[in-house]
């Protein structure tokens, strides 16, 4: 280390020229002069030091940049320690080095200065720091282990934990070396221990039902959290398929053997799997058209004699306007009577024929003896089953007709009778009304059998009506929308202390959408 009052140009001449060949490195001369201008701008304006003197230098053809900068400070008496606090504000270690000598390599901030170890899953991030201090200018490297980590040789190391192998100690690498190359001294730091939480693949995207064309080609696809370690097994109904272990499934030229509920089982290098939403894939059919479409809907709130409900009119005016939308025409029954329901119910059966849709609906009380049964306003306290009209009446009078679709909607409660308080009705010789079923009906009861359905004062619709009218529209197999209907209600009572629980009877022989098209308008 040199004497900081001596002049520069007491400087050995070998150091002189290793000073200038360092500061010529990489324009480091410049970064000098550019901390003189700035300085002088500051603490003396008047000072020659300015963008022109920095240019002199740089075109100064009988000596380099560096040289002449070195003369330019001697002549203006420039001391050894001035020099040396310009070059380490300026972070010129190199060169610094060169006069001020070394000074001992010391870790200043350990990576597990709060003593703690980290447990982190796959994809959170992995962050510790290093920090050191000596002339020459320490050099980090990060270390996982025994090896090196490529690229990593700043004072933070950050990583995306993505693989389970990188668990482990990781500590850092200290070392000073010359500009020669030649190590000094080096030092590690202390270690830190990473572990990686076992996880199971994290399923991003699931593979989506279809409806698929005989003979054309799909592909079904998941999308999982990355991880390198991931692998991929497809299942169709719950059956491995050999070789299918890709993200993506491709089926080409699909056939009806093809139809089926598929899933992707994903397991990662913890050993832990995660399973898929099922993706169900049915044969496209043409979409069907009707004649026309009508719909007849009841809607029975003020009982005479049973206590009143809230929402069944709301109900089927809502209704009637989807129905409406969609190229239905619609008769609305409002507080009806046995008679009013018996008049527009037969007149309802009478505008069926080959080809049309009818749709029926009733929101109401209800009761079930061996079969449902619709309750008319006016339905005495001890009633029997004549004063209320059967489901079985209701298909004996539309099935003659041989529609293309008939939907049978009952929003009602299928209890039955008490025995002590309405004993004649067990008694009673019931009517029987026979009637032959083709492919052509749908029955959806809001409730199963022996079951209530309930209503809210505070909901602006009755529960299954509430889900009804979120799917009605929807350009869908009018399976798949009762289907849809029932799981929306029972995934929305679950919890709750109703037991209400939807079914669907359906031996449609095709895929029919209220939606589909209209031949024609009714009258």
């Amino acid at each position: 280390m040199y004497d900081e009052d001596l002049l520069l140009e007491e400087l050995d001449y070998d150091v002189l020229s290793e000073l200038t060949k360092e500061l010529n490195k990489n324009f480091a001369w410049k970064t000098v002069a550019n901390y003189l201008v700035e300085e002088s701008s500051i603490k003396n304006p008047s000072s020659t030091f300015s963008k022109r003197w920095m240019y002199r230098l740089e075109t100064n053809s009988e000596a380099s940049p560096a040289q002449t900068l070195l003369l330019e400070l001697n002549n203006r008496l420039y001391r050894v320690g001035k020099l040396c606090h310009i070059l380490e504000d300026c972070e010129l270690y190199d060169a610094l080095y060169i006069l001020f000598g070394p000074v001992d390599l010391e870790i200043t901030e350990q990576p597990n200065a709060k003593q703690q170890s980290y447990k982190l899953a796959l994809n959170d991030t992995f962050k510790i720091v290093c920090k050191a201090r000596g002339i020459p200018v320490p050099k980090l490297q990060w270390r996982h282990g025994n090896i090196d980590l490529e690229n990593e040789t700043s004072s933070t190391l950050s990583i995306l934990i993505t693989n389970p192998d990188q668990e482990g100690e990781y500590r850092c690498r200290v070392e000073q070396r010359t500009s020669d190359g030649i190590c000094l001294r080096e030092k590690y730091s202390e270690y830190v221990s990473l572990s990686i939480k076992a996880m199971p693949p994290e399923i991003t995207e699931h593979p989506l039902p279809a409806e698929v064309k005989i003979g054309e080609d799909h592909t079904l696809s998941c999308q999982v959290k990355p991880d390198p370690s991931l692998k991929y097994q497809w299942y169709k109904d719950n059956k491995l398929l050999k070789g299918k272990t890709q993200n993506t499934l491709r089926l080409l030229n699909f056939q009806f053997e093809d139809t089926g509920r598929y899933r992707c089982e994903v397991s990662n290098g913890y050993g832990l799997a995660s399973l898929t939403a099922c993706s169900k894939l049915t044969v496209e059919h043409p979409p069907e058209k009707a004649l026309y479409k009508v719909a007849l809907l009841i809607g029975n709130r003020r009982y005479k004699s049973y206590k009143k409900l809230y929402k069944p009119v709301a109900d089927v005016e809502e209704i009637k306007k989807k129905l409406e939308t969609i190229g239905f025409y619609v008769t609305c029954l409002r507080n009806a009577s046995l008679a009013e329901m018996t008049e527009e119910i037969q007149k309802f059966s009478k505008s069926l024929k080959e080809g049309v849709y009818g749709f029926f609906m009733f929101a109401g009380h209800g009761f079930e003896l061996h079969e449902p049964f619709l309750m008319p306003t006016d339905i005495p306290e001890q009633y029997l089953r004549r004063h209320a009209i059967s489901r079985n009446q209701i298909l004996q009078w539309t099935l003659p007709r041989n529609p293309a679709l008939l939907v049978v909607v009952l929003d009602m409660c299928l209890t039955t009778p008490n025995k002590d308080s309405n004993k004649a009705i067990y008694d009673e010789i019931p009517e029987v009304f026979e009637y032959k079923c083709n492919d052509n009906l749908i029955e959806a009861y809001s409730t199963c059998t022996y079951r209530e359905c309930f209503e809210s004062k505070k909901a602006p619709f009755g529960n299954y009506v509430t889900e009804l009218t979120k799917h009605i529209t929807e350009k869908i197999p009018v399976k798949e929308l009762f289907d849809r209907v029932q799981s929306s209600v029972r995934q929305f009572n679950s919890g709750l202390t109703s037991d209400q629980m939807p079914m669907v009877k359906n031996v449609l022989s095709k895929q029919y959408c209220l939606t589909d098209q209209t031949i024609r308008r009714y009258r």
